[in-house]
């Protein structure tokens, strides 16, 4: 994923730099090309904080590239800016195959293979109901899972010695948090408007998909796995 990066940003600075020659934007070509540059730097270091910082520059210099010109040049390269930013977001805070954003302290997100994470129901590893991650390393699968006391384990199998997978899609009721009665009145002010309710927080779902994985090995080992991103390594 981080070459990933690094194709994107060569391909997004070419776009910017033929856009702003082919409209004069010449104030804008070096601010751009280094606002890019130090935004792939923090995302490829995944340095969160640096990556923040960068990104509130990274917004309104996209912000003020999309104002000077509305030419079809310069809105495709506005675009393109922001996909490489989402993307770049993705990278940083690993929501890559991670759509309910788990955070691991012991287990490292892999760069350049192909994972899934997932929550642990049961099978061969003796903890239950943990966050884990199953990574396919070519022919290989690696099952690690962190324990509430920060321990990881693991567990491996070849794809050969996969029996059965049955997967199963089922609804999953997400919590969040909202706000009561939180809307904005522009009858209050002309320009802005301004917020009305109580500012206290209350539980709010939304259903989304889950998936159900039993994974039946050749020796009648059994694990099951529920994923919030679709399994697409199997």
């Amino acid at each position: 994923m981080k070459k990933n990066v690094l194709i994107l940003m060569i391909f997004v600075l070419l776009m910017f730099i033929f856009s702003t020659f082919y409209y004069s934007l010449y104030s804008l070509l070096f601010i751009g090309i280094a606002i890019i540059c130090f935004l792939t730097l923090a995302s490829v270091l995944k340095n969160v904080g640096f990556y923040i910082v960068i990104s509130l520059a990274y917004i309104y210099f996209t912000f003020t590239l999309f104002i000077c010109e509305f030419g079809i040049l310069n809105i495709i390269s506005v675009i393109l800016l922001v996909l490489y930013f989402i993307y770049c977001s993705y990278y940083v805070f690993n929501l890559f195959n991670n759509s309910m954003n788990i955070q691991f302290d012991s287990i490292k997100i892999p760069e350049d293979k192909e994972y899934l994470v997932v929550n642990y129901i049961n099978g061969p590893i003796e903890d239950k109901n943990t966050n884990g991650l199953l990574v396919l390393d070519d022919n290989e699968y690696n099952l690690s899972i962190e324990n509430n006391n920060k321990e990881v384990k693991t567990f491996g199998f070849f794809k050969e010695d996969i029996k059965e997978t049955i997967i199963e899609e089922k609804p999953y009721m997400k919590f969040t948090n909202a706000y009561n009665n939180y809307e904005t009145d522009y009858m209050k002010s002309y320009n802005i408007g301004r917020y009305t309710g109580s500012f206290d927080k209350s539980k709010s779902f939304k259903i989304i998909p889950s998936y159900h994985i039993k994974i039946t090995l050749k020796d009648n080992k059994e694990i099951y796995l529920i994923s919030f991103n679709k399994p697409n390594i199997f």
